[in-house]
């Protein structure tokens, strides 16, 4: 029996032992509050710590006062680009732009990109009258000196069996920031829309811009390209010069909670003297840090379209979006 209490207390020296080995980061909010974990990673305005109480959490950079770990990981500054270390009361978190526990792809694809996806119900206005979904998806990845934005909007509209809408746009855009305010731009676009009879067009541009405001609860930039575009429609193709102007407008209200947007986007082609202007405007509110309620309205506007289709088409859409 003496034996057996003897292995009992080696056993429960050993399991304290272990325990006290397993590192635990915490998170100190900027109101006072502290939660104790493993923290997975920082990317974009969100951090992300595993909880043994509550599982993985996510969390709202911009309520946060610091952050602190007990193991190094790479961290990714605007000052000091990529360098491995802890954290600790001394570094400022509205430099950080990402933390990662790995320097391994698979985990800088997995924890730099920030993700959404809205699942929308749709209503329009213009060309078709119906009521059916659209899919709107955006990443966006922060690097020290840069940043990369995927957005896709994805529109079907469908009567019985009779396919009134089926639109895809595609934006893909790269900044290379030179200084606090200017920027250069290489961005290229894909767009479908067959009822006003654009099988597809693709874009490709370089340009510049500057952040006229770039706060940490406000955002607004304005960018020129210089564009060639390459149009598929239903009687010909071309090759056409084109001139792509935009702005994107952010404003974060009670805390984070609330995000106000508006991106405007117009291209002139030359060779058709054609304008296309894109406008959205919307609101997300936050519902979790991994939920978010989405109203939207989207506008497109052309100047020249096909014979017998109108210049403007209004879509609204009132949908759920996915944070990951």
């Amino acid at each position: 029996m003496a034996n057996n209490q003897d292995l009992a207390r080696i056993a429960i020296v050993a399991f304290l032992a272990v325990a006290g080995v397993v590192h635990s980061d915490e998170v100190v909010f900027k109101n006072g509050d502290r939660i104790s974990g493993d923290l997975q990673s920082v990317a974009g305005e969100t951090v992300t710590i595993r909880t043994s109480y509550a599982g993985i959490l996510f969390i709202n950079k911009a309520e946060v006062e610091r952050i602190l770990t007990e193991v190094p990981f790479v961290v990714v500054s605007k000052q000091n680009g990529e360098q491995t270390m802890k954290l600790d009361e001394t570094v400022d978190l509205a430099d950080i732009v990402q933390v990662r526990a790995s320097n391994s792809v698979v985990a800088q694809i997995a924890s730099s990109w920030a993700k959404q996806i809205t699942f929308a119900l749709a209503g329009t206005r213009g060309n078709s009258e119906t009521q059916n979904y659209s899919v709107h998806g955006q990443s966006r990845l922060v690097r020290p000196h840069g940043e990369h934005l995927l957005r896709v909007d994805y529109l079907r509209e469908q009567v019985f069996d009779e396919t009134r809408k089926n639109t895809l746009d595609v934006k893909y855009g790269i900044r290379w920031n030179r200084g606090s305010k200017w920027f250069n731009t290489a961005n290229m676009d894909y767009f479908r829309d067959p009822l006003k009879e654009v099988s597809w067009r693709i874009l490709v541009g370089l340009g510049g811009g500057a952040k006229l405001y770039d706060q940490p609860h406000q955002h607004l930039s304005f960018e020129a390209a210089a564009s060639g575009v390459y149009e598929t429609l239903d009687s010909f193709s071309e090759l056409s010069p084109a001139l792509r102007v935009g702005s994107d407008y952010r404003k974060w209200l009670y805390g984070g909670r609330v995000e106000a947007y508006q991106n405007n986007r117009l291209l002139w082609i030359t060779q058709t003297d054609n304008g296309v202007l894109d406008s959205s405007s919307g609101i997300r509110l936050a519902l979790s840090a991994q939920f978010n309620f989405d109203m939207r309205a989207t506008i497109q506007y052309e100047t020249h379209p096909a014979e017998g289709v109108r210049n403007t088409d209004l879509t609204y859409s009132f949908g759920i979006g996915v944070v990951f």
